[in-house]
Parts: C-alpha cells; sequence; structure tokens
C-alpha cells in the first residue's frame, strides 16, 4: 500500500489521480461514501474489483482493519490501496496501528520554487556550489513570492493569495485543528498562531511565546 499525507490543497488529489488514472477513485469526505464505509465496511471495499485511490481516509478509520486483514489475504498485489489524506496525524495514527509494516508513507509538500518557475530543481550535492547555466530568477520579486506562497491553487487559478490564504487558514483552524485538538477557544488559538508566523526563521523562544 501507498499513503500520501501532507498539508490540504498541496495537490495530493491531483498527484494521484493523475499517476494512478486506471484506478477507481473514492473521496471519504462525501457524506454518503463514508457513511457506507462506517456502516459497512466489508461491502464498501468489496465493490472494487481493481485497485482503489481512497481520499481523505482519515475520515472512516474502521476501514484500517479491514484493509489490513485483504492486504494480508492477498500479498501478491502490491499497491492495491493508496490512501490520501490532510490531516497527518489521524491518518498516521491509524496506520500505526492497523498498518505497520504493510505501508510506505510519503509527504506531499506544496510547490517548490523550482516548480512554480517551471525548471529542473537542484541536485541536492551542488546546493551552495554552484548555479545550473539554465538558471532564470522568478518573475516575482523575494518578498511577493513569500507572501504569495507556494500553494498550487493560488498560482494555477491566478487567485489573491490573502483572500485565499484567510480563507485556508480559517478552514484549518474551525475543521481540521478542532477535530484533532478538540479546540474550544479559537481566539487564543489565533493569537498563539500569529505570535508563531511573527517568529519564522527564528529559534524557538518557548518563555518569549508564553
Amino acid at each position: 500500500m501507498v499513503t500520501l499525507t501532507g498539508p490540504r490543497q498541496s495537490g495530493k488529489t491531483t498527484l494521484v489521480r493523475s499517476v494512478f488514472g486506471d484506478y477507481a477513485y473514492v473521496s471519504l469526505d462525501q457524506p454518503d461514501h463514508r457513511r457506507f464505509a462506517l456502516e459497512d465496511p466489508r461491502g464498501f471495499l468489496g465493490q472494487f474489483k481493481s485497485p482503489v485511490i481512497l481520499d481523505e481516509a482519515q475520515r472512516a478509520p474502521e476501514l484500517f482493519s479491514y484493509i489490513q486483514t485483504i492486504v494480508d489475504d492477498r500479498p501478491a498485489r502490491p499497491g492495491r490501496f493508496i490512501l490520501a489524506g490532510s490531516q497527518n496525524f489521524l491518518l498516521l495514527e491509524s496506520i500505526a496501528q492497523s498498518l505497520a509494516g504493510r505501508c510506505a508513507v510519503l509527504h506531499l509538500l506544496p510547490l517548490s520554487l523550482a516548480e512554480l518557475c517551471g525548471r529542473r530543481p537542484l541536485l541536492l550535492d551542488t546546493l551552495g556550489r554552484r548555479l545550473p547555466k539554465s538558471a532564470v530568477p522568478p518573475a516575482r520579486g523575494v518578498l511577493e513570492t513569500l507572501h504569495a506562497g507556494f500553494y498550487p491553487r493560488i498560482h494555477d487559478r491566478g487567485l489573491a493569495a490573502r483572500d485565499w490564504l484567510a480563507g485556508y487558514y480559517r478552514t484549518y483552524v474551525e475543521r481540521d485543528v478542532r477535530q484533532v485538538l478538540n479546540l474550544g477557544d479559537l481566539e487564543t488559538f489565533g493569537r498563539f498562531t500569529r505570535l508563531c508566523a511573527g517568529r519564522c526563521g527564528q529559534l524557538v523562544n518557548l518563555v518569549g511565546l508564553a
């Protein structure tokens, strides 16, 4: 099995559907699919006669024990399940409990500067030693690039970074963080997040944050 994790909107769904175009695809964010998976895990998994991509798999952690049985019963069919999910803590916890040793875990981050500029990435052993002959500076300046960030949707659709990131943050706090931490006081957490953002790139000073 393969599990792909990473931040929300980093391009996980686009990547797995592009690479595994012949696989069936189900998103457990959809209420009807999630209800079927939770109420009848055997029936849900039994409907797939070919390999399948299970997106937002952490939304139905009960499936993982049934997937474990299927994988163990048919070890000669590697890659039958591709799991993807944004909530790394919940997804990796479920994998550790049921699928340890059966699953390769990959992490997808947002775009790199090389990807954003449409050029090949620098080789790790050449960093700090030489620049490629074909290196072209990005069209945006450093501050503009840092402000816009590297999430694919901002650049793919030409969206205003400030507006998109504000919506992204609200979704992250109100959905993902609250589900993982059972968060009650959103205002205090928001203040904590702003304090962390203001110290980005610095040594962590816990006394200062406190």
